[in-house]
């Protein structure tokens, strides 16, 4: 899951993201051509905003990584 939002009240949980996907469908290399692409755009990013959403958006494709790996 990335982006978006939960909400928790005494009724349940609503998650409401911007991706979802079962680990089991992560392609291990399709992850780490997106994760260099990502930091190639991080390293290319002069404007601050941009930047900060690029080095965002690579954070969570490790995190991916990460759990893919164990």
């Amino acid at each position: 899951v990335r982006g978006g939002f939960a909400d928790v009240s005494t009724g349940g949980l609503t998650i409401l993201a911007e991706q979802a996907m079962p680990i089991a469908e992560v392609d291990a290399a399709e992850l780490a051509q997106d994760v260099q692409n990502a930091q190639e755009d991080v390293n290319d990013a002069t404007d601050p905003e941009k930047k900060a959403a690029a080095e965002l958006h690579l954070h969570q494709l490790k995190e991916v990584q990460t759990a893919l790996t164990g």
